[in-house]
């Protein structure tokens, strides 16, 4: 954009902004930061700016209710000023367009509503009605993002948990009881969604699995985790939802993370369980790509194409052209999906390729990799970084 236009941008979007006063007691829990007073309201009025900058709001917003944390505890409109933040989380979740944006937002909620939990100490009384409104908030977030905070890192049976461990025994638990419910509700009703491993595993490998092999799929088959939706189900008919008791029932259940996990280690495990160094590495190989082809497992992609790098590498010393070919052919269907949000991890699984496959010294294996390079976009680094025989 040309200055020019830039200043015709800025100037259209340019509005007096008053603060709302229901920010001021957020001023009032920070009167004593004198030097941070101007910061202070150019966060609250882009608050109240027709044009926000949600990534601006959302890093102020965890630098100040997380960073004074102290203050928010200590002072006697702390807890007033702490809905706001979640209010503040809440919409940014709801609003903003970038992905990115959303994920630091429900991360500054997480960790507020887990300061709140484990750092309040004495006060927790005084804040268990924010907690409570900071998990019914939660609650009535969509479907979409519902499914975004379950998928995140930070996990809400996790937080329950503490929640648990911190809450006197006088609490109500409505709240964080329904907001578990839909969690795995969600949970379940994903994974079995998607296609039972035990099954798909033995559809591929051809051939009957040992009971040791086939145990290990056991905590992420879909008879398993049916199981656990109809302990879920048991659990909301009682109809206690306020209970302590309900809580424990809750929280013995597996969450989304801990189903990531078992994913995540499964292909370690069907290896260490293979009778013979081929089958290790080609039963380990076969669940990676598994794994690279779930949406729910995102956030260990990389690190699993990662896996499938080092895994092939020794594949391609160690097997026949025709079994090579394939290989190729299924990596290469895995690359292309994941060259832009992966760029540097797979070209440098390209590359290894390329090298193992160059060292077999076989013409017809090199040409048939070179025909797939060109379809992740990098034939020639891939040529330049052959190594040269002499």
């Amino acid at each position: 954009m040309s200055s020019r236009a830039l200043e015709v941008n800025i100037a259209e979007h340019r509005v007096d902004v008053t603060i709302d006063p229901r920010y001021h007691v957020i001023k009032k829990v920070m009167s004593g930061y004198g030097g941070l007073q101007k910061l202070l309201d150019t966060f609250l009025k882009e608050l109240c700016h027709p044009y926000k900058n949600r990534k601006f709001i959302v890093n102020e917003a965890g630098t100040y209710s997380l960073g004074y944390f102290y203050d928010l505890k200590t002072h006697p409109e702390g807890p007033e000023a702490a809905r706001l933040y979640i209010d503040i989380a809440i919409d940014s979740i709801e609003k903003a367009r970038e992905t990115e944006i959303k994920t630091d937002a429900f991360h500054n909620l997480y960790a507020l509503l887990q300061k709140s939990i484990k750092e309040s100490g004495p006060e927790l009384k005084r804040f268990l009605p924010v907690i409570n409104y900071g998990f019914s908030r939660i609650n009535k977030l969509s479907g979409e993002h519902l499914s975004l905070i379950a998928r995140s890192y930070y996990r809400l049976n996790r937080l329950a948990r503490a929640f648990l461990h911190e809450a006197p025994p006088e609490t109500d638990f409505q709240a964080v009881n329904s907001l578990l419910i839909r969690y795995f509700e969600y949970t379940f009703s994903y994974w079995l969604s998607e296609n039972d491993p035990h099954e798909w595993f033995g559809r591929e490998i051809s051939q009957p699995l040992q009971s040791e092999i086939s145990a290990l799929f056991k905590p992420i088959s879909h008879s398993h985790i049916r199981a656990c939706r109809t302990k879920l189900h048991e659990i909301v008919s009682l109809r206690d939802n306020n209970s302590r008791t309900t809580l424990e029932k809750l929280l013995c259940l597996p969450g989304y993370g801990e189903i990531v996990s078992l994913y995540k280690g499964l292909p370690d495990r069907l290896f260490e369980s293979a009778d013979n160094e081929k089958l290790k590495h080609q039963y380990k190989l076969i669940f990676l790509f598994h794994n690279m082809n779930i949406a729910g497992l995102s956030g260990i992609h990389e690190e699993t194409l990662r896996e499938v790098n080092r895994i092939i590498s020794w594949l391609i010393a160690h097997e026949d052209i025709e079994h090579i070919q394939l290989l190729i052919q299924k990596t290469f269907t895995i690359l292309r999906k994941s060259i832009e949000k992966f760029p540097g991890t797979v070209l440098k699984s390209v590359l290894n390729m390329g090298k193992g496959v160059y060292m077999t010294d076989e013409s017809e294996l090199v040409n048939f990799l070179g025909s797939f390079s060109f379809q992740v976009g990098k034939p020639t680094l891939l040529k330049s970084n052959l190594p040269v025989r002499r």
